[in-house]
């Protein structure tokens, strides 16, 4: 991690040096040419990197819920950048799993029954929508362990349980299987314990919206999470597409950026289905369609075999991000940018990664019908695959004067329809549409039910709107408008 950082830094250190070095020679000349240039003159050039801005890694690599079992068959989730103290939930959440693994006595596998008995008490378990290596993890967040954890490859969760203090527990939902650390000094495990059911009760006696089985508020055998209610802020917002065919020298000042000799030997396409296609001889090609979005992507095989490690790559695709369009429309849209998928992906010999970032909006996660918003493939210290699709909203200032226009509440809390009326409201369309016969059958076969702020990528792709979101075991994916409970959009699950 240090040979990351001190690579990341020098090369920062040279681009000022750069700068700085220009910026002499121009005022060595200034004194021949009786202030040709100004100062003033130079500061974009200034200005833009300084305001180049890229994300650290734990920004962006942090479980989007932290998940509380108070052992009543009640649980809640809270976001992980959610106060606690002077930090947030998931600083003492990672603060307790460093204690423990700094303490630890022995590893082991176990099995997954093991694991969801004890967890079937009050507990605490931060979950990663993607599998990372353990090491790799522990290193970046200066945790220090007392015994080599190396026969655990990787993680997608960590949690602990009241009921077994003594135990920090590892999951791996990429390969089901799971792992615990024990701790054996008494002292430590007492301390431990403590701070586990301090933290628990904490939460308990605080404002939460309640999760519960689907088999508790349905009586069907299924163990997915429902919330009883959900309370949001979120409201429909209309934006604009980021990129536009029309503007040509906005066009070619995007285009020109992914090619390092410029446009000079690119080969431009404008094709029929409204799109323009660059392309540079066989190994380099860019298109970018008429809806906004951008596609990127160049041959593996023009470079050396190379194998990636996960934080490296992560350090790679973030700073290709920042000259490629860039964090700012993000950041500016008053969208929260997360890491939502990161695996390993293979071409001959080499191994990278693929990264799909994610973005939540007041609160929500943003979610589209279709497509990714933003995805880069890194391997070694090259991407070679680049997705870019967002809707830029309005600043929050104006996005809110123009919203209060609409509706008197924005701004304002709000209750969106509870999704058991959303399933019993709509549950003839859902069995006609995923081929299930009863209410029964329907709700047994529901994986997932969250909210969401939804673009109708097909529909309404200049729109997010509040939205529940329900995945079915086959895979189905079903949208419904928040407050109504309306079918949005529907699609059956994707076929590898």
């Amino acid at each position: 991690m240090l040979r990351r950082i001190e690579k990341k830094y020098i090369e920062r250190i040279k681009n000022v040096l750069i700068v700085v070095l220009f910026l002499t020679a121009v005022l060595l000349l200034s004194f021949f040419w009786q202030d040709a240039v100004s100062l003033r003159d130079l500061t974009p050039i200034i200005m833009d990197e300084e305001n180049s801005y890229i994300p650290e890694a734990d920004d962006l690599v942090r479980p989007r819920y932290i998940l509380f079992n108070y052992g009543t068959d009640i649980y809640t989730l809270f976001a992980a950048d959610e106060p606690h103290e002077s930090g947030t939930i998931y600083d003492e959440v990672k603060s307790i799993a460093a204690e423990y693994i700094g303490s630890a006595y022995t590893s082991e596998q176990i099995e997954a029954s093991q694991y969801q008995e004890v967890m079937s008490y009050a507990s605490v378990v931060m979950r990663f929508d993607y599998n990372i290596p353990l090491l790799e993890y522990l290193e970046q967040n200066d945790i220090e362990s007392s015994i080599d954890l190396s026969d655990i490859p990787g993680m997608t969760s960590i949690g602990f349980s009241s009921a077994s203090s003594e135990n920090l527990f590892f999951v791996n939902r990429q390969t089901n299987t799971y792992y615990r650390i024990v701790v054996d000094d008494e002292e430590k495990i007492s301390e431990l314990s403590g701070r586990i059911s301090e933290l628990i009760a904490e939460k308990e006696s605080s404002d939460y919206i309640p999760y519960y089985n689907m088999s508790d508020i349905t009586g069907v055998e299924n163990d997915a999470l429902m919330p009883l209610y959900m309370s949001s802020e979120a409201v429909s917002v209309s934006g604009n597409r980021e990129f536009s065919i029309e503007n040509e020298e906005e066009l070619s000042r995007t285009a020109s950026g992914f090619f390092s000799s410029g446009l000079d030997f690119v080969r431009k396409i404008t094709e029929n289905k409204g799109a323009v296609l660059y392309m540079y001889g066989t190994s380099q090609s860019l298109i970018i369609n008429e809806d906004g979005s951008l596609e990127y992507s160049e041959n593996v095989e023009n470079y050396p075999h190379v194998s990636s490690d996960f934080y490296g790559s992560l350090d790679t695709a973030t700073e290709y991000i920042a000259t490629h369009g860039g964090w700012e429309n993000i950041y500016g849209s008053g969208y929260v940018p997360y890491l939502k998928d990161a695996h390993t992906i293979t071409n001959g010999e080499s191994t990278g990664y693929h990264f799909e970032f994610g973005l939540e909006y007041d609160g929500a996660e943003v979610q589209y019908t279709e497509g990714e918003l933003l995805s880069a493939d890194v391997y070694g210290s090259q991407v070679t695959s680049y997705r870019r699709d967002l809707l830029i909203l309005p600043e929050k200032e104006q996005n809110e004067e123009e919203n209060m226009q609409e509706d008197e509440q924005n701004g304002d809390e709000w209750y969106a329809m509870a999704p058991i009326d959303v399933l019993t409201n709509n549950y003839e369309k859902i069995c006609r549409i995923v081929s299930i016969g009863s209410f029964e059958e329907m709700t047994a076969d529901v994986s997932s039910i969250r909210f969401c702020c939804m673009r109708d990528r097909e529909n309404d792709p200049l729109k997010i709107r509040p939205a529940w979101r329900i995945i079915m075991s086959d895979g189905h994916q079903l949208w419904f408008d928040a407050e109504s409970g309306r079918l949005l959009h529907h699609k059956p699950a994707e076929v590898n």
